[in-house]
């Protein structure tokens, strides 16, 4: 009986549902440097997991964009930023080279940064704001509260074109090209309060949009390792 009682107690605690930790795999990034249609990067991404990607429009174009890739993967977007961010995500992408578009409304100055993450729930959203706050010597993105652990990304869109801006607090750059003015940076996180913010030159008066998206991890069924049977004497 006692041996019973004790491989019951070990399944279920073997059970005990659980997340995955997301990791970072990759992260690139473009600009069109002129007004353009549309801009496209191509990745290599791996079976299953998940690609983010932040575009930027100098002239508002993003808020209505569309997101795609020559791989069939669907992109659903998550924050639109009042026009000058789009955050968007693809989860359980299909391996192999994929060339990704990022088509606005109208032409626009565009760039956008992509990265790839293992780990991704299936559905990811947690957590999405933006601003267009201006002015202030720091940019700094609205505060968002996540639910799990995974991954927030921060965005930035800035002018006067040419000025070099940082991502601080941890956040770790995947794209940035400080002559068209865009920074997208990322930093896993836990449940709790999450916000992006950038340091500026001293001399930085000018505007800039922030967005801001939580995504979570992946739950996982029996999250606990394995373990074996115990037998009681």
């Amino acid at each position: 009986m006692k041996t019973l009682i004790a491989l019951v107690l070990l399944l279920l605690l073997s059970a005990v549902d659980g997340l995955a930790a997301v990791a970072f795999v990759q992260g690139s990034g473009v600009t069109s440097g002129s007004q353009v249609a549309s801009v496209s990067k191509s990745i290599t991404a791996t079976a299953g997991n998940a690609i983010v990607v932040v575009g930027t429009c100098a002239s508002g174009n993003c808020a209505g964009a569309i997101w795609g890739d020559d791989k069939g993967n669907s992109y659903t977007v998550i924050e639109s930023g009042g026009g000058y961010c789009n955050m968007a995500v693809a989860t359980n992408v299909a391996a192999g080279a994929t060339n990704i578009t990022l088509t606005p409304t109208s032409s626009d100055y565009l760039s956008f940064g992509v990265a790839e993450f293992s780990g991704m729930n299936a559905s990811p959203a947690d957590g999405n704001a933006s601003n267009t706050s201006g002015t202030a010597a720091d940019p700094v993105s609205p505060a968002i509260t996540t639910s799990a652990s995974g991954v927030t990304i921060g965005g930035l869109n800035y002018l006067p074109w040419g000025q070099t801006l940082t991502a601080t607090g941890g956040y770790s750059l995947i794209y940035g090209n400080n002559s068209f003015g865009i920074n997208i940076s990322y930093k896993l996180t836990t449940v709790g309060s999450q916000q992006a913010s950038w340091t500026a030159p001293a001399d930085f008066v000018n505007g800039w949009v922030t967005c801001v998206m939580g995504l979570k991890a992946a739950a996982v069924v029996g999250g606990r390792r394995p373990v074996a049977p115990m037998v009681l004497p």
